[in-house]
């Protein structure tokens, strides 16, 4: 279920929406969803002409950003503004699924970096901004 955006403020609605992994799948079709039900969408992933095609499509805002890297996720947090309602943390993938035997303790240490601590990351930088929004919502995928 899509939150209804509000009529106040800036942007299509005065509504901000933040989705990283937005370069494709599940994060693209939920900023498409949002932006559809007219939230403005700070679209955020490493792939910058992905999103930046998308941010183009939809009206919305790419940002460049490595859920890794506390100077990308402040730069998300920056772009994203002082109030946001809607945070999808969709950022991540599968690596490190060798066997255990074969298994590289760095591959598996890359895929905690960006499915775990990625979502701790861009929601504490969000954090002042969510709250800000009295009915904000953080979907974790």
């Amino acid at each position: 279920m899509v939150p209804a955006p509000s009529t106040s403020g800036g942007g299509r609605s005065g509504r901000v929406a933040v989705v990283t992994g937005a370069s494709s799948g599940i994060g693209a079709a939920t900023a498409r969803a949002l932006a559809g039900a007219g939230f403005r969408v700070v679209c955020a992933a490493r792939r910058t002409d992905r999103i930046e095609a998308l941010a183009s499509e939809i009206g919305g805002t790419a940002v460049t950003c490595d859920v890794t890297s506390d100077a990308d996720v402040q730069a998300l947090a920056d772009a994203a503004g002082p109030e946001v309602a809607v945070l999808v943390n969709n950022a991540g993938g599968a690596v490190g699924i060798d066997r255990i035997e074969g298994a590289a303790p760095d591959v598996w240490q890359q895929m905690y970096d960006v499915n775990v601590l990625g979502v701790l990351r861009v929601t504490r930088a969000l954090l002042p901004a969510l709250r800000a929004a009295a009915d904000a919502i953080v979907v974790n995928v």
